[in-house]
This record gives structure tokens, C-alpha cells and sequence, in this order.
């Protein structure tokens, strides 16, 4: 029912220029309003810790229009934010940014204000591959699903599938390194060199029932 390009301009830095977030909103059957927020955030180069603050950044506008939505649409209104973060869910520009804590299953979700936001696939899930990117032999969990609450209480009319989120690794667009171990993603390049693979990440999914 609606589509917003958000672009992102860095009030510090007026040169650097980044990927726009995308809001796509729509009503699922049960008659629920469903935003689902699409980023690509900065990358990494240059370093982790210098480039975080254009992360921090983007996560803050993200953070600003979850607030905004979830303040006008009530307890019918949901929001998901998937995409490549650049960074795991427990760093500084989405665990403070976003201001998005981890879920477990054991947590008293109708006990946390209507505007919080939780992610599902982090350090403490116990999931194979261990992560959607691996960097020599070190797996990270750069792709992240965030929810808000709405979407996992028990009395809501469209919900989270628990234990549904999962990073997907299958044969087709996987690769075992040339030094042996588990399948890591297989890469469409190797630097300059075309080597064909699906992408240097592994997809996420998760489940909604209504």
C-alpha cells in the first residue's frame, strides 16, 4: 500500500555518499499493517571502528522511523528491518543505535514497551553456518533480522514463528575453500576475477504465521 526511499546524508561527513533504507508497507490478511524496512548499511573499509559511525548513523534514522510508525499506527502496526548491517546485532550501531536487544524464547516479551525492537538471529543462537558471511575462516552475522515486539506476543493477530530465523546455507551457492572445512558462500568474485558463485553472503529468512 506504500513505498519510501529514505536517503541518507551524513550531517559529518557531506562527501561521503551510501545506499538509501527502503520502508515498503503493506496489510497482510489479517488486516495488520506490515512495514518492512530493506538496508544495506556502509561497509567496513577503512576499518571496523572507523567506518562505525556511519553505520551508528544510519541505524539512528532506522531507529527514527520505527518510532514514528509503531507512535501512529498502534497495536495493529508492525515493523521487520532485514538487510546487510556490515556488523554483527550485539555492536554499538545497532545494540545502541537501533537500541535492538537480542531475543530468546524465554524472554517476558509483554513486559517491554510497544516500540522495542529485537533481534533474532545473534551470538547466542545456535544455528549452522555459525553466521551469512565468513571472512578467512571467521563467521559474522553481517545479514540481521529485527522485529518489533508486536510481532511476538502471544495475543497478536500476525506473529513471529518461533525458532524460524535461520541463515540458509544450501549446495548451490556454497563452496568448500580449497583448504578443506564446512561450506562458506560462494563468491560471484574474487577481487577483480569472475568466479561465478551466488554471493559472498548466505540469505536469512524467518516466518510469519496470521
Amino acid at each position: 500500500i506504500a513505498s519510501e526511499e529514505i536517503p541518507i546524508h551524513f550531517p559529518f561527513d557531506s562527501l561521503r555518499r551510501t545506499r538509501s533504507l527502503l520502508r515498503v508497507t503493506g496489510e497482510v490478511p489479517s488486516g495488520d499493517t506490515l512495514h518492512v524496512f530493506v538496508c544495506h548499511l556502509p561497509s567496513r573499509r577503512g576499518g571496523a571502528l572507523a567506518s562505525a559511525r556511519y553505520r551508528s548513523y544510519c541505524c539512528t534514522r532506522l531507529r527514527e522511523q520505527v518510532d514514528s510508525l509503531m507512535a501512529q499506527g498502534g497495536e495493529g502496526t508492525h515493523c521487520l528491518l532485514l538487510g546487510d548491517f556490515n556488523g554483527d546485532p550485539e555492536e554499538a550501531s545497532t545494540s545502541e543505535a537501533l537500541r535492538s536487544h537480542p531475543y530468546t524464547a524465554d524472554m517476558a516479551v509483554q513486559d517491554l514497551p510497544p516500540e522495542s525492537l529485537l533481534s533474532l538471529l545473534h551470538r547466542k543462537t545456535k544455528q549452522e553456518p555459525p553466521g551469512s558471511y565468513c571472512y578467512q575462516g571467521v563467521w559474522s552475522q553481517l545479514d540481521q533480522i529485527h522485529l518489533s515486539v508486536s510481532l511476538l506476543r502471544r495475543d497478536s493477530r500476525v506473529r513471529y514463528v518461533e525458532g524460524s530465523a535461520e541463515t540458509l546455507r544450501r549446495p548451490f551457492y556454497s563452496v568448500v575453500p580449497a583448504s578443506g572445512g564446512d561450506p562458506v558462500p560462494f563468491r560471484t568474485y574474487g577481487g577483480s576475477f569472475y568466479r561465478g558463485g551466488y554471493s559472498d553472503h548466505f540469505p536469512t529468512r524467518l516466518l510469519l504465521s496470521y
